[in-house]
């Protein structure tokens, strides 16, 4: 039994040895297998960079331009009423909504009978009148000169026939005033009209009983045009002008430029600032400056295509002002927080200037303190961080009037097809936009 009982030890005391020899080769070559496997060469992987669009701007001297809007008014109008009763027995054929009538035309005429009697009566009395006076006249001069041969030289006014003279000549003058009286009510049975106009509105027909002030229509002269414009005192500063300007159409310094859109096509038309309203309005803060605008509907150039500025249109107003050098414009969109301009440097990164802002306005800004040739971000970013890598993209500038237009109607300005840029990486601006829009606007820095 002990000599089995050994057998058995021995046995097992062999295999657990075989069994650390075996763990210890295995470890031999795990070891020997990590030392010698081949070492993984480090990728350096690219940084992403964020697409945006840029403008390069130019620096210089820049005159200012100050855009305002007004509606076209007449400078001159008048509401047509009748000086007298009477009924109505010819009306000019021009007296209808929008006819062109000329000074001294007769718009409307009415009955005459009554006033060309009235006439003849006060001639009658003027005459009665006349021949009392002349006899007065003689009474009293040879009143006075039988006073005169008497020695009567302190004799009453009475009796040298004063009095009875100077009743007769008021007399006279009175019969004189009732004739002129009735000439006029005569004159007044036409309505004429005052100066070369367009007839506004009408209320009148033949056979028609007026009254007298019966409101008979309304006319506007159509030699000139103006249009009140309200500028902020900034704006004012722009121009140079004092806040009390007046002078004439011939002598103003301030040349408008008016254009309107109608239809596919922009009309413009040239006038001049003439005066201020010289005051502050209280509640918009802004000074009233009026525009003249001189043969508003073409009349002394017949054959021209130029359209009339018409009374009521709206139109918009750009304003040259004085030259302020060292000054970029940029969209308006490119400023940020205010006063911030994002840039891209000449490594492709985002850096942060101050400007300062000389005027803007809905689609443009006026701004000192960049350099020529510096690269202005127009677009959103997601997250803006100062240093993060970009691929700018050159981005086309719309029309600074177009601009305006679009932004006065709510439109869109429809941009041309860009070309694609080598540093986008052969991606159009339609997919570079849709993936800007993808992220949220990004927050001021």
């Amino acid at each position: 039994m002990l000599v089995l009982k050994f057998i058995k030890q021995s046995v097992v005391a062999k295999r657990a040895v075989s069994v650390a020899v075996l763990g210890l080769i295995i470890y031999g070559i795990l070891v020997v297998l990590d030392a010698n496997k081949p070492v993984p060469e480090e990728r350096k992987t690219k940084p992403k960079r964020t697409q945006v669009f840029v403008q390069k701007v130019a620096v210089g001297e820049q005159v200012m331009q100050v855009i305002a809007q007004g509606v076209a008014t007449p400078k001159s109008s008048v509401q047509l009423k009748a000086r007298v009763e009477g009924q109505i027995v010819a009306v000019h054929p021009n007296f209808v909504n929008g006819g062109q009538v000329r000074q001294g035309d007769v718009l409307v005429q009415l009955e005459t009978e009554d006033y060309e009697l009235s006439v003849i009566q006060a001639k009658a009395k003027v005459a009665q009148a006349a021949e009392k006076f002349t006899k007065s006249s003689a009474q009293a001069h040879s009143a006075q000169r039988e006073l005169m041969e008497l020695g009567r030289h302190d004799a009453s006014e009475l009796a040298r026939g004063i009095p009875q003279l100077n009743y007769a000549k008021a007399e006279l003058e009175s019969a004189k005033a009732a004739l002129a009286q009735a000439e006029l009510a005569l004159s007044r049975t036409q309505i004429i009209a005052p100066f070369n106009g367009i007839i506004e509105s009408e209320s009148v027909s033949v056979g028609q009983l007026v009254n007298r002030n019966s409101s008979l229509g309304k006319m506007f002269a159509n030699d000139l045009m103006e249009v009140a414009l309200s500028l902020s005192l900034a704006n004012m500063q722009l121009l140079g002008m004092p806040l009390n300007y007046g002078s004439s159409y011939a002598q103003s310094r301030y040349p408008v430029e008016l254009y309107s859109q109608m239809g596919p096509q922009q009309a413009t038309w040239q006038g001049k600032i003439v005066r201020s309203s010289g005051l502050i309005d209280s509640q918009t803060r802004t000074v009233q400056i009026v525009v003249e605008v001189p043969d508003p509907y073409g009349l002394q150039n017949p054959g021209s295509d130029q359209p009339p500025l018409l009374a009521g249109l709206f139109v918009n107003a750009q304003i040259a002002g004085r030259s302020v050098p060292d000054l970029a414009v940029i969209p308006r969109k490119a400023l940020r927080n205010k006063n911030k301009i994002w840039l891209v440097d000449d490594d492709n990164r985002l850096t942060v200037t101050d400007v300062t802002i000389v005027s803007k306005d809905q689609g443009r800004a006026w701004v000192s303190g960049l350099t020529a040739g510096s690269r202005v971000i127009t677009s959103s970013l997601p997250i803006a961080t100062v240093g993060m890598s970009l691929r700018p993209t050159n981005e086309k500038s719309v029309s600074p009037i177009d601009s305006q237009l679009a932004n006065e109607q709510g439109q869109i300005v429809p941009k041309k097809r860009q070309q694609k840029s080598k540093d986008d990486g052969g991606v159009g601006t339609a997919k570079l936009e849709r993936s800007l829009r993808k992220g949220k606007l990004a927050g001021d820095i």
